[in-house]
Formats: C-alpha cells, sequence, structure tokens
C-alpha cells in the first residue's frame, strides 16, 4: 500500500490545517516499507520545516542529495540553503545555494533562492545581481520579479 502513504503523506501536508507532523510521520511510515526516496524526500522535507526543525533537514541522512535525480536534488538543496539561513549559516546557505544551481543550472529557483539570503545578509549589491540573473533566466517568474522588487524596496528604491 505505498502509493496510499504517499498519497496521504502528500494530502496531509497540503491540508488547510497544517498537519506537518502526520504527514511527516506517514513519509516516514513509506520510507520505511520501501518506497523510492525520490518520491518522498522533498514533501517530508517541507514538512520538517513545517515542524520548525531545519537542523534536522541539514543533518539527517535522509535527507542527502547523493542519488537523487537532478531536479529533485536541485530542490533539495534549495530547502537545504533555506534551512541554513534561518539558522543564521549565510555561508552555508551560500554554498547550497550554488551547489543547486550547479546540479541544474537552467532553472531560476536558486538564483530566486539566494535573494532573501543575501538581503539578510545585507549583502545588497550581491542579492540584486541573484535577482536580475532570476529575471534573466525566468523573466515571467513571478517569484523573481517579487525578489527583484524586494531588493528595490530594501534599497529605497520605489
Amino acid at each position: 500500500m505505498l502509493p496510499v502513504d504517499v498519497l496521504l503523506g502528500r494530502t496531509l501536508r497540503a491540508d488547510a490545517d497544517g498537519q506537518v507532523n502526520p504527514a511527516a510521520v506517514t513519509f516516514d511510515e513509506a520510507l520505511r516499507l520501501g518506497v523510492i526516496r525520490a518520491e518522498v524526500v522533498v514533501p517530508l522535507a517541507e514538512a520538517v520545516i513545517g515542524q520548525a526543525r531545519p537542523n534536522d533537514l541539514l543533518a539527517q541522512s535522509r535527507f542527502a542529495d547523493a542519488s537523487l535525480p537532478v531536479g529533485v536534488r536541485a530542490l533539495l538543496l534549495i530547502m537545504k540553503a533555506n534551512a541554513s539561513a534561518d539558522i543564521g549559516s549565510t555561508r552555508d546557505a551560500i554554498r547550497l545555494v550554488e551547489k543547486a544551481r550547479a546540479v541544474d543550472p537552467s532553472r531560476a529557483e536558486s538564483w530566486i533562492a539566494e535573494v532573501p539570503i543575501r538581503l539578510r545578509a545585507r549583502q545588497f549589491k550581491a542579492a540584486a545581481a541573484a535577482a536580475d540573473r532570476a529575471l534573466a533566466t525566468a523573466p515571467n517568474s513571478p517569484h523573481a520579479l517579487l525578489q527583484r522588487a524586494s531588493v528595490s524596496h530594501l534599497q529605497g528604491d520605489l
């Protein structure tokens, strides 16, 4: 019944009440029963972040990015970068963003993720450059536009 565990976990995670604890338990059970890790690692990471446990995402072997498909690996690395930034480790966060970018350089997500990390560190010039690269990569992305606007707003360029 592995598909049922995976679907139940995704449903719980997406629930309006934010049932991240039961979702994490369900994904863990699916992993224990042998589901392919690439199928659940991102939603499990989202559930762990929803539980305010960024250190778990960074330290636990179930969130290792090796051997994952390119798209899943890049997304997981970006999530880890955000977790590193959340615990105040800007250097590790930038390193993880760059690692995600090396895995899949064609996507704008790594540039988009870099902007708030740079802004928190008060690195406005680097944040603006990342926002510009995100827009160059995905000119119609609302996320890229929002990040560029955030840089402009914080720089007083209204």
